[in-house]
């Protein structure tokens, strides 16, 4: 991985890279070699790429997003850092002069013509991933504004409100039927009931979490869905995990995946009664009762 020009330090010790022939060239001169930190904002860009590579999902400032969307959002970025600003719109050239500005580095990274990320010799691409970073501290402390569709999450939402917190008791609400949604009375006052219950009865949550994502149960909608019922509604994060989640928080407990697995789809026949995507969601009794399970 190390070999791909998509970090420059070592995510997890936060020490700048080396290549093999620096590393040679240390060891001929008898020197040890001397860690170089890596200092912000590279490190929280590093750290996203890190996110990106091991867990398959990246949280940004506006929300948690799949890998493939971040690559996708670093490689617009790093391409739109080698154009031109001659060639740009007044409103596009400010911003990206002040990028390069406030980086101190030569503009374009020294690109006289305009070349592909991919084709650069490694110092231009290292110039371009350090200016990238300070572009997205720059967005998401307000000083420059981006555009785009992927822009939003590149800045923290504004604060919701703040839920005051329910009785420790948990309150089991019913799910909509059709004829509810034709009714706005009725459909106002099973919303208000089914936001307390999701911040009280896990059951609950994922119910009507599965009832969300029950016509797009993609996994960015999922993660949008759930998203939205801990911002705006309370839900307490850990109310409902993911089947991925799950296995996941099973082996960081210590338990083997193949086993795993196999408890899971034992698991899932004999105790789920309904179909669809809430079948693979998870509550914290289920994690209890999977636990036990692995431990027999």
């Amino acid at each position: 991985m190390w070999d791909l020009p998509l970090t420059i330090g070592c995510t997890i010790h936060r020490r700048r890279l080396l290549t093999p022939q620096q590393v040679l060239q240390i060891e001929l001169t008898g020197h040890d070699v001397a860690p170089v930190p890596i200092g912000e904002p590279l490190a929280t860009l590093e750290n996203y790429t890190h996110q990106a590579l091991t867990t398959g999902t990246v949280t940004l400032p506006g929300r948690r997003v799949h890998a493939g969307v971040w690559f996708r959002l670093l490689r617009c970025l790093l391409d739109e850092l080698t154009l031109s600003t001659a060639a740009l719109r007044k409103q596009s050239a400010a911003p990206l002069a002040q990028v390069w500005e406030a980086a101190e580095l030569s503009h374009r990274a020294g690109m006289r013509m305009w070349q592909p990320y991919e084709r650069l010799p490694w110092h231009r691409q290292e110039d371009l991933l350090t200016t990238a970073a300070l572009a997205l501290d720059l967005v998401a402390h307000g000083r420059i504004r981006a555009r785009g569709t992927l822009a939003p999450l590149l800045v923290t939402p504004a604060p919701d409100r703040v839920y005051p917190g329910d009785a420790p008791v948990r309150t089991r609400a019913r799910l909509p039927e059709p004829r509810d949604l034709r009714r706005t009375a009725q459909f106002a006052a099973l919303v208000e009931e089914l936001e307390v219950a999701v911040r009280t009865d896990p059951e609950t949550a994922r119910q009507v979490l599965g009832f969300l994502i029950h016509n797009d149960p993609s996994p960015g909608n999922l993660l949008l869905e759930r998203e939205l019922l801990i911002r705006k509604s309370g839900m307490p994060p850990h109310f409902v995990h993911t089947r991925t989640e799950v296995e996941r928080l099973l082996v960081f407990y210590g338990h083997e995946p193949e086993q795993i697995s196999a408890v899971l789809d034992e698991f899932t026949r004999e105790t789920r009664r309904f179909a669809g995507p809430a079948a693979n969601l998870f509550i914290p009794d289920d994690l209890a009762q999977l636990r036990a399970r692995l431990m027999q």
